[in-house]
């Protein structure tokens, strides 16, 4: 795939080039033509090319088109787990019950099963949480001397389970048993003293009345396993959390090739935060630094301060997310003044809180993240000073001149339609097959004239223009050396007050024609 800094050379020279083929051999013009002065050989071609067709062609990564305007674009994505403040487990929990004494035929006792709960909050309250994947296993001794039908039910939840209700005939002797819950069953948490609890009511129904004693009838209860995705609660002072970070902007150095000198004019980071949690959050943006290759750096200014606090709303539903968005530009943070020619890279360091105004429905989710998704957005629009350059060198292999031929001069005249909204200084020097210069060809050097530009910077007409390379007699001799042709290109605004803004249909056309002036015969087949 062809770089972005091929890009900035096709749109000044290599439209130029594009009109000879570079394996041209002046030996072999396609015309029988007798010459005593100057007089036009044969037309070499011409061209037509805008920046659409050469985007389309060459498939530039990280540069679009949008609203007919040129954009570098580079998109990052980093995420936050805000579940690692807060987490629950059960795993290694085995829970012990017995029925209380009574007589008759039905027993029920209220227990309390206990989870390990974490936060690095002191207030951190866990109202409930929707369990996934989830197994309880329960171990059931009975000294009975017959069957009896046990029942599992959990107040102020909501659990689906398999089997349906949770009911198990109970043999004599011991009695291994499952129940499954079933995904986005919520179970209700309680706090004590001693942490965090669901109750379970334990039923006990048997065939004829008994006596019963709390040995007759014992239960383990433990998860086989336990998972879940959602937590409810309050979470009023998660601990502050910081992320660091830095992500290289490649497209920089490829557009710019060394001596280039640019001033963005309006570059944008907009900064879109996907909060799938339901819990607001202060995020201070302790900086945004441009490093650039010297090792310098320079950070975003608010009001002389390179910090500033964004607010990031909760989401009201789980998995359904709110997004918070703020575009750091030439008015907020000044952007463009830190985001020039070299630029290596961009780091960032925030830190992270929740929002002391949230007091309800308050939840976190275990599998989805506080996303937080970057997108550098770069209009193709420099202000004025703004220098690129560009350099090339190119295969240009010239067949001998028949011995018949005696040319006194040579002229190739380009006459040209410019609606690229900049002024080009072009300069051509002529290589042998070791890409030494050419010493008895002197350096061509010419002004490609801008189109008419506005204000913005933004061509509004075409502007037409000729320039004539001439070889004389003396330079003619050495054209079988040339080899290779270097282009060098400087390229700036209109005027020294100009900006330079590039549009999706900027063209540049070259029709290129072949002079001489001599006495010969050159023939082809």
């Amino acid at each position: 795939m062809k770089t972005i800094k091929t890009v900035f050379t096709l749109l000044i020279f290599f439209t130029f080039t594009a009109c000879i083929n570079n394996d041209y051999d002046i030996g072999n013009v396609n015309t029988e033509i007798m010459l005593d002065d100057y007089s036009l050989v044969a037309p070499i071609g011409k061209v037509d090319v805008n920046i659409e067709e050469l985007l389309e062609k060459f498939k530039v990564e990280h540069l679009y088109i949008e609203d007919n305007t040129l954009y570098l674009g580079y998109q990052n994505t980093f995420s936050i787990d805000a579940m690692d403040f807060v987490s629950i487990e059960a795993d290694a929990i085995q829970a012990q019950y017995q029925f209380p004494p009574g007589t008759g035929t039905q027993f029920e006792t209220t227990e309390k099963f206990r989870l390990n709960a974490y936060s690095d909050a002191s207030n951190t309250q866990i109202d409930s949480i929707r369990l996934k994947n989830s197994t309880l296993k329960l171990h059931v001794n009975s000294t009975l001397s017959s069957q009896a039908e046990l029942t599992l039910s959990f107040p102020n939840s909501n659990l689906q389970t398999t089997p349906a209700p949770a009911k198990f005939t109970i043999n004599p002797g011991s009695n291994d048993l499952s129940l499954i819950i079933n995904d986005k069953s919520i179970i209700a948490i309680q706090t004590d003293a001693q942490g965090c609890y669901f109750e379970m009511l334990l039923a006990l129904k048997t065939t004829t009345p008994i006596l019963l004693t709390p040995t007759d009838v014992s239960l383990n209860i433990s998860f086989e396993n336990i998972d879940y995705d959602v937590i409810w609660g309050l979470f009023p002072e998660i601990s502050e959390f910081e992320a660091t970070g830095d992500f290289e902007l490649d497209f920089f150095k490829e557009v710019l090739p060394e001596g280039s000198v640019i001033y963005l004019t309006d570059p944008s980071i907009k900064c879109s935060i996907n909060n799938y949690n339901g819990i607001g959050l202060s995020l201070n943006l302790d900086y945004i630094k441009a490093r650039k290759r010297d090792g310098s750096e320079a950070a975003l200014d608010f009001n002389g301060s390179p910090s500033t606090t964004i607010s990031v709303n909760p989401a009201v539903t789980p998995y359904q997310s709110v997004c918070s968005t703020v575009t750091f530009d030439r008015n907020y943070g000044k952007l463009n003044e830190i985001l020039n020619t070299n630029l290596e890279n961009i780091a960032f360091s925030f830190t992270a809180g929740t929002k002391t105004d949230n007091t309800t429905n308050q939840f976190l989710l275990k599998d989805k993240n506080l996303n937080i998704d970057l997108d550098v957005k770069v209009p193709l629009s420099f202000d004025k000073g703004s220098i690129l350059l560009a350099k090339d060198t190119l295969k240009m292999d010239i067949a001998s001149l028949p011995s018949e031929v005696k040319l006194e001069d040579l002229l190739l005249r380009l006459n040209y339609a410019n609606r690229l909204p900049v002024k080009a200084k072009l300069g051509v020097e002529f290589l042998d097959s070791n890409k030494n210069t050419i010493s008895t060809i002197k350096p061509k050097s010419y002004v490609l004239n801008s189109a008419t530009v506005d204000n913005s910077g933004l061509a509004t007409s075409e502007t037409e223009g000729l320039i004539n390379v001439k070889f004389n007699n003396a330079e003619l001799s050495s054209i079988p050396k040339i080899k290779y042709l270097t282009l060098k290109t400087e390229v700036t605004g209109a005027t020294s007050d100009s900006r330079i803004s590039f549009s999706a249909k900027d063209y540049i056309r070259f029709k290129v024609d072949i002079f001489v002036k001599g006495d010969f015969i050159l023939n082809k087949k």
